[in-house]
């Protein structure tokens, strides 16, 4: 009698759907699709698994189209790209619509600006490039607000010469219309000249970024006033004074003042520019102030040009009245390391400047992060720590003044010459991070202090000196 045979169930199909999405899910995939991919071997096992089976092929699609940064080195480059991303959301079997959290747009300044901005023939772009891309930006923009779309995070990098109105309308209308996503929970602007003062109105961000940005002063937004205010948990900016005009939480109604109270996070970022007898850092502390009075937590993210000159001069500001701050992040991380005769005067000068800032604060503190860079230039330093710059700053944490007090983080940089393994570096943290609690015994010794030494991998200035 012979034997009927069934085709043998392929692996795959033994194996249950939601351990295949695991594996998958276990893949590295930090990077984005159109981001080099020859040069990403986890992009290429991600590719693989698009031919494993259904379940893979739908969770390595969903880790390969998560983040788009569409950028390009000149004009036909970054239309060459565009055209690569229209064709991939243009086919609806894909599915990749769906699968985009994150979108990164740096558009060619050719390409977006109109010819009549007084600066576009110094980029001169061909119509057979210009006319094609814009239209194709604008679909996949407006394709943001298909109902396939799950956008999250919206990021626009906008030429530092060419402002919104002197855009390509059709464009500008798409962009704006892709910030209305119900989905959009993330918006970051970057060198965008005359925003909308509406342009909040009627979103549903939680999350605003808006550095090196301006407004448009001369724009009439009385018919969009009606729109809500998105509730704002979180912005990060270089110009409250903009967050003012573009979040007027204090000109809103009795029905929307609940939005006031979800703004918790406010991420400020200081340059050195000086204006009069008061420093930036001095007026975005008063406007802090007085216009978020329900904001728990500020980082104040410091980055001058010059930081001997920066750290000389000691802030004006008064905290104390903004009784609703419980956190406070100094972070210097982005500061280049300044100059001095001895490690002891640099770090002096860093501590006096931290100081200075933690005495303006209201009783109500109850945790101080400082992120230092380069203020210690070699790890020598680090392990040999002078205790003379910080015994002020120390005694000051466990003052009276601040009643309810939890704890201060220290978080230093470190370059470690070539010759270090990655165990000598691990041992030397440790090591650096025992001695360095030395250097605020009395925090250490009321269990309030954590110390954290991390990589750097970039040498700070003393040391190319």
């Amino acid at each position: 009698m012979a034997l009927s045979r069934t085709p043998a169930a392929s692996s795959h199909e033994k194996v249950p759907p939601e351990i295949q999405s695991d594996i998958v899910d276990a893949i590295p995939s930090h990077d984005d699709f159109l981001s080099q991919p020859e040069s990403k071997e986890f992009l290429e096992t991600l590719r693989t698994c698009l031919f494993v089976s259904p379940t893979f092929r739908w969770s390595a699609r969903r880790h390969l189209f998560e983040k788009i940064h569409l950028a390009g080195e000149s004009g036909l480059d970054f239309h060459n790209r565009l055209l690569r991303l229209r064709d991939l959301i243009d086919v609806s079997d894909l599915g990749i619509l769906s699968c985009i959290r994150n979108f990164v747009l740096i558009p060619d300044f050719g390409i977006l600006c109109t010819p009549q901005c007084k600066e576009h023939r110094a980029h001169q772009v061909t119509a057979a490039i210009r006319e094609p891309a814009i239209q194709n930006m604008a679909f996949i923009l407006n394709m943001f607000c298909h109902q396939d779309a799950r956008l999250h995070t919206l990021v626009f990098h906008g030429p530092s010469d060419c402002g919104l109105p002197t855009m390509a309308s059709e464009f500008k209308r798409s962009l704006l219309n892709s910030m209305n996503s119900s989905y959009l929970t993330s918006l970051k602007l970057y060198h965008v000249r005359s925003i909308p003062k509406n342009i909040l109105r009627g979103m549903s961000i939680t999350r605003f970024t808006v550095i090196e940005s301006t407004i448009d002063e001369y724009e009439d937004d009385t018919y969009s006033r009606h729109l809500p205010l998105p509730s704002l948990e979180f912005v990060e900016t270089d110009s409250l004074f903009l967050i003012g005009i573009l979040y007027p939480v204090d000109h809103q109604s009795s029905d929307e003042l609940e939005h006031e109270s979800s703004l918790n996070n406010v991420w400020l970022e200081i340059r050195d520019e000086n204006v009069g007898t008061f420093t930036m850092l001095d007026i975005s502390c008063a406007t802090f102030v007085d216009q978020f009075p329900s904001v728990e937590n500020l980082d104040l993210i410091f980055r001058p040009q010059d930081v001997s000159e920066f750290l000389s001069i000691k802030p004006k500001i008064d905290l104390t009245r903004h009784s609703a701050l419980e956190t406070l992040t100094l972070n210097y991380e982005d500061a280049d390391s300044l100059l001095a005769p001895t490690p002891e005067a640099r770090i002096g000068l860093y501590t006096e400047h931290i100081r200075a800032i933690v005495q303006a604060c209201p009783d109500s503190l109850q945790y101080l992060t400082i992120v230092l860079g380069h203020a210690y230039a070699t790890p020598e330093e680090i392990l040999f720590p002078h205790p003379y710059p910080w015994t002020a700053l120390d005694i000051l944490l466990v003052h009276d003044m601040f009643p309810y007090f939890e704890g201060v983080d220290i978080r230093l940089r470190c370059h470690f010459p070539g010759s270090y393994t990655r165990k000598d570096k691990d041992a030397f943290m440790h090591k650096a991070e025992k001695a360095f609690e030395k250097v605020l015994p009395t925090s250490n010794a009321c269990g309030m202090l954590t110390i954290w030494v991390m990589e750097c991998s970039q040498p700070c200035r003393d040391c190319l000196e």
